[in-house]
């Protein structure tokens, strides 16, 4: 686990932050004879004992014994100026968050969560697509039942349709996933999901997430992996958008993104909350498929705001900004109830229009 630098700002305070500090009206480090109020038997460093002033020349350690020995007092604290603590601890952990993203590089090697323990390998023979390590996972409300990867043949010319889903993480919508559903004539449907990759142990932090603290993994599942997860194992919510395309557009995006995803294998790259994370990541890919399709808005950080905003741009053609609306295209009670069958993805499809028609 990466909290190496968390240690170093740790430390890095303790150390350098009473520097900072006024005592008794003068900036520094001072101590007088023993009075009351100050700290107990702590141990301190030693004093210049002409004026009592901490002085490089003076500076080895000395034991609590010693110190009441040369009847020295530890550091008072009783003026310290609270600005100075704050604008101290804000310079610190700024350096600290700079030398991690500055020396911290990424890798594909660690102890990894067992859903991100191996990346999609891609083989491309024209527009014809072979896929490894396409998740295939089983899942009921305890866990995973079964850990299943698969190998999948795609032809990039039999795409039919694209969806946009987003999963809300919080009773606030606009703290949510988001991933894409490539449908085809001819297979089952490709579940495409840009995520943090996370080793064990870790849980996802946002703020983490900004400075260098996960590796970008991009999955390729089926439905019955991904869908299933959220709803079942997960228990989120979950709302399917169809996106309208120019023809030749889901082609090119999931080119685009197979071709990413190659190269992530081989070499890897940081997750950002900012500026590259679910949602943005995707909307990139727009972009270098059709420059200036997706251009940026709020919901590159705030990914629940982007059926919002693809509504706008007349991608989602089907409002989307009002409660009602939302409902129309839930489907995380339908992912449940057809979780065991065969038929899932066409079963959820018919009852996912039934309810946009309602």
């Amino acid at each position: 686990m990466r909290h190496g630098w968390l240690t170093f700002s740790v430390w890095f305070l303790i150390l350098f932050l009473p520097c900072t500090l006024t005592v008794n009206g003068q900036t520094g480090m001072s101590v007088s004879g023993r009075e009351p109020g100050h700290f107990g038997r702590s141990c301190d460093m030693s004093y210049g004992q002409s004026s009592g002033t901490f002085t490089p020349e003076a500076s080895t350690f000395h034991t609590c014994d010693m110190m009441e020995a040369h009847n020295v007092t530890p550091m008072r604290l009783r003026e310290a100026s609270p600005t100075m603590i704050i604008i101290s601890l804000l310079a610190i952990l700024s350096a600290a968050a700079v030398l991690r993203i500055t020396f911290t590089a990424p890798s594909n090697n660690r102890n990894w969560k067992p859903e991100f323990t191996v990346l999609p390998e891609i083989e491309r023979n024209g527009d014809l697509v072979t896929i490894s390590n396409v998740r295939d996972w089983r899942y009921d409300p305890d866990g995973p039942i079964s850990t299943e990867r698969i190998r999948r043949t795609v032809d990039l010319n039999d795409i039919r349709r694209v969806w946009f889903v987003t999963e809300p993480f919080e009773k606030w919508d606009a703290v949510a996933h988001t991933f894409l559903i490539f449908d085809f004539g001819n297979t089952e449907p490709l579940v495409f999901s840009v995520e943090a990759r996370g080793e064990v142990g870790e849980e996802f932090d946002a703020i983490a997430g900004a400075f260098r603290h996960y590796e970008l993994a991009y999955l390729l599942g089926t439905e019955r992996d991904l869908l299933v997860r959220r709803a079942v194992f997960l228990k989120n919510r979950l709302y399917m958008y169809p996106i309208a395309t120019e023809d030749g557009f889901p082609k090119h995006l999931l080119s685009d993104l197979l071709d990413t995803t190659e190269d992530i294998a081989k070499h890897p790259r940081f997750y950002n909350t900012l500026l590259h994370n679910c949602t943005s990541a995707l909307a990139k890919s727009a972009n270098r498929t059709t420059p200036g399709s997706v251009p940026w808005d709020i919901s590159y950080i705030l990914p629940g705001y982007a059926p919002s905003f693809l509504h706008k741009l007349g991608y989602i053609p089907e409002e989307t900004d009002t409660a009602q609306a939302m409902e129309r295209h839930r489907i995380d009670d339908f992912v449940k109830k057809l979780a065991p069958r065969d038929d899932f993805s066409e079963a959820l499809r018919n009852l996912a229009a039934a309810r946009r028609d309602s």
